[in-house]
């Protein structure tokens, strides 16, 4: 990744997804692209699910880097992203504020933001990365309702408006900090910062891996390459680097 993050800020009122805006362009758009929408008609969290994205209320923007198969940002762009978010969001003065492993940011029982990252092949054989990142800003309570698992926006926390651009502006800078220290030192201590933030180790949980599988165990540990370590009933250890925490527990 060679071009810092924001040189290219593309603006948008309205837009399906910006990760799909991304996808769509994804030949022409320089790395270090950052694309901004007012709205989503087609908001997309993880596992496809939909990710509620009412006009002018929070933050919908997606940032787009070019990188090399590897590169080491390839497998912690993830863990940098979150990361970012909780980052920016811990500089609000916010208490109780984690990351649900792998890439969600809570605060106490209710999610605040979430990450959807892509990887897709250019054709120069590099890799065009595109983050999407989704975060509550400004709904009020009546609003937060209408999503589907327990929700919070910062305003409603802190009972005033968040400037979205300044939040986004903070949210780049911490990503660009992230970014450059994976490609200069390595990614020792944002692996060491993101498992810290998350208090799950220790703790038993339900994994989902699919709507119609769910494991249960004790979390071991949070894996260098994000995957979550867990001891299932039967004794059995085993890695898992993909699905939904469920958890029964209340952060420390």
């Amino acid at each position: 990744m060679n071009s810092q993050l924001g040189h290219n800020l593309i603006s948008l009122k309205t837009i399906d997804s910006t990760n799909l805006y991304c996808v769509r362009n994804l030949q022409s758009l320089p790395s270090g692209t950052v694309v901004v929408a007012e709205n989503q008609t087609n908001g997309r969290g993880r596992n496809g699910r939909h990710w509620h994205s009412p006009k002018g209320k929070n933050l919908y923007t997606s940032i787009l880097i070019h990188t090399q198969p590897t590169s080491q940002l390839t497998m912690f762009v993830s863990q940098a992203a979150s990361l970012a978010v909780y980052s920016t969001v811990i500089d609000f003065n916010l208490n109780d504020v984690w990351i649900k492993w792998p890439n969600d940011i809570y605060i106490n029982q209710f999610k605040v933001a979430g990450i959807l990252s892509e990887c897709h092949k250019l054709q120069t054989d590099s890799l065009a990365i595109i983050i999407g990142i989704g975060v509550n800003l400004n709904m009020r309570q009546e609003e937060l309702k209408q999503i589907d698992k327990p929700a919070e926006s910062l305003g409603s926390i802190l009972n005033k408006k968040i400037d979205v651009n300044h939040f986004l502006q903070q949210l780049i800078n911490q990503l660009d900090e992230l970014f450059h220290e994976i490609e200069t030192n390595g990614p020792d201590r944002i692996y060491t910062l993101w498992k810290s933030a998350s208090p799950i180790i220790g703790k038993t949980v339900n994994v989902f891996i699919s709507s119609a599988e769910r494991v249960t165990g004790t979390v071991i540990d949070l894996a260098y390459d994000g995957g979550i370590l867990m001891q299932l009933a039967s004794g059995e250890k085993t890695k898992f680097l993909a699905g939904d925490v469920s958890l029964a527990y209340e952060p420390k």
